[in-house]
């Protein structure tokens, strides 16, 4: 049985997928919640939803927001160099290279997840 590697599997040169509209709504305002609670609880807008939860969790472990906070955003930037890296390796080329990169920063495992199967 022939074990397939990352070299010997390609695809199309501008392959690239996006995952459904509710990640790229979900992922990117948790983002902001979990910032905000870190960084500045307070200034959450009171209409938003989970508006009372971040203002909660940002005065009452603000320590531990920020490091939440951080932690999410370096994961987010490491997964978006790898996302590119590994387009790159499979054949894919710019700009859709780029695209995925973008991408996986803003949606993290919900876009990469796409680009490993």
């Amino acid at each position: 049985m022939k074990v397939e590697n990352e070299k010997s599997r390609k695809v199309k040169p501008d392959y690239f997928v996006t995952p459904h509209i509710t990640w790229w709504i979900l992922i990117p305002y948790g983002m902001y919640l979990v910032i905000m609670a870190g960084f500045a609880p307070t200034s959450v807008p009171r209409y938003l939803p989970l508006n009372n939860l971040t203002t909660y969790l940002g005065t009452n472990f603000g320590g531990a927001m920020k490091v939440i906070a951080a932690s999410a955003v370096m994961a987010h930037i490491i997964e978006a160099l790898l996302a590119y890296r590994k387009a790159k390796k499979l054949g894919i080329q710019s700009p859709a290279n780029i695209m995925w990169g973008l991408q996986v920063l803003i949606l993290g495992y919900f876009a990469f997840q796409h680009l490993r199967t």
